[in-house]
């Protein structure tokens, strides 16, 4: 699966959010909360992909809880 490349965006329109990228509403979103967490999405799976990427398999950090949900978070956002 594959996200609308580009940066993200929030603009408030009335009683919600829209998340846009490339002149596209990807999302209507309601709260500002959540829409600072949707708009930043696409930025914080590349961050955990160059973690999970930069952490040896045989390193002790690659077998922590921590490592394992941010793998959990990468394929929850991506199958």
């Amino acid at each position: 699966m594959k996200h609308t490349e580009s940066k993200w965006e929030m603009t408030f329109m009335g009683q919600s959010f829209h998340i846009t990228a490339q002149n596209e509403i990807i999302a209507d979103v309601h709260g500002e909360d959540n829409a600072k967490l949707i708009a930043a999405a696409p930025e914080l799976l590349e961050a955990l992909q160059n973690l999970i990427e930069l952490i040896p398999e045989n390193h002790e950090l690659s077998k922590g809880y921590a490592m394992a949900e941010a793998k959990a978070a990468v394929k929850k956002a991506t199958t």
